[in-house]
């Protein structure tokens, strides 16, 4: 008898997901289909699992338990089916020999918002305290950004020792589980809360783990301090957070376009630079990020200094927002003669 290594649990979920789930439904999606139409579905399903998460806190204000737990079901099932989506645009585009630069961009690079909708929706939907919130929220975009990071130095996106995949998978999971257990037992109740602790404990860990993965591989390709200047970013958002300067949906909205902004844009100058690396240096510099901090420093002292005095800019957090999804079409925009000359290998 042949004595097999044996793989790794998360290996051996990997495999069962791409064996199992993807290759069947892959086989079933009509050639003519474009990658990219799957990419944006799956943002679609993203956006509406953050939706969800508001109508589960309602549900519950009123007290509506039952209701509330089955749009957490929803959520759950939603969550999974983001996950095969993710697994499934990229798949599809080297099956039909459509893969494209556009394509590897629009794929990672709507992961950015992608995870933080996924990831808010679960922290919102289990009303979790706001310091909770920020740490976990920003955890997930920090795990994001070192993965793109490296995918900026070596050109290839290394899996963190817990994937995408098995991470949504869980999120999933924890979705489902926490509809039943609140369908049944009282939010405040101790039972609950140790459970609710245990898992927020282990989210951490497992967060700071993924992080010292990717830190601990770009030591040497000089992209440390752009890891740094995000996380100062994420700082300063979340100080707007816990200081009540910001509501919880502004903060989300808020930091889902930041980590668009940092995140995806070291993505779309990545798959860019493979033959232009001056448009890197051109457009992709750390003072970009610093004109973040510098806008979140000036929203701090709008709703810090000038509110109390009754001079506070409308909607100021929505207006930062929609800066910077503009400033990010207009680096798309400016880097499409290159998205559509590149040829990327297939795998």
């Amino acid at each position: 008898m042949v004595n097999r290594p044996a793989l790794k649990p998360a290996q051996t979920y990997q495999d069962w997901v791409d064996n199992s789930l993807c290759d069947p439904i892959q086989r079933r999606i009509p050639a003519w289909l474009p990658p990219n139409y799957i990419s944006l579905l799956n943002n679609i399903v993203c956006w509406a699992t953050f939706v969800l998460a508001f109508a589960i806190v309602s549900a519950a204000s009123q007290q509506r338990y039952l209701v509330a737990s089955f749009y957490r079901m929803m959520v759950g099932i939603l969550t999974f089916a983001s996950m095969v989506l993710d697994c499934m645009d990229g798949r599809h585009a080297r099956a039909t020999g459509q893969t494209s630069p556009l394509g590897e961009c629009m794929d990672h690079g709507l992961d950015t918002i992608n995870i933080q909708l996924i990831s808010a929706s679960l922290l919102v939907s289990c009303q979790l305290e706001p310091h909770v919130v920020c740490t976990m929220l920003c955890g997930s975009a920090m795990v994001y950004h070192g993965q793109v990071l490296l995918f900026r130095h070596t050109h290839v996106m290394t899996d963190a020792p817990t994937s995408g995949v098995i991470a949504q998978s869980i999120t999933a999971v924890v979705h489902v589980a926490v509809a039943v257990l609140l369908a049944f037992c009282d939010r405040q109740s101790h039972g609950v809360q140790l459970i609710f602790n245990i898992v927020i404990v282990y989210g951490i860990v497992v967060q700071i783990e993924n992080c010292y993965f990717y830190v601990s591989r770009l030591e040497s390709s000089g992209l440390v301090k752009n890891y740094v200047i995000f996380g100062l970013i994420s700082l300063i958002c979340s100080i707007l957070y816990l200081f009540g300067l910001v509501s919880q949906p502004e903060f989300i909205i808020l930091y889902c376009m930041i980590a668009f902004r940092s995140t995806g844009l070291t993505v779309l100058f990545s798959v860019v630079s493979k033959v232009n690396p001056g448009v890197v240096l051109a457009a992709h510099t750390p003072q970009f990020d610093l004109l973040i901090a510098s806008g979140l420093s000036i929203l701090l002292l709008d709703r810090a200094v000038l509110t109390p005095i009754g001079l506070s800019i409308p909607y100021s957090p929505w207006l930062m927002s929609a800066l910077i999804v503009f400033i990010n079409l207009y680096h798309v925009y400016r880097c499409l003669p290159w998205l559509y000359r590149i040829e990327i290998k297939k795998e």
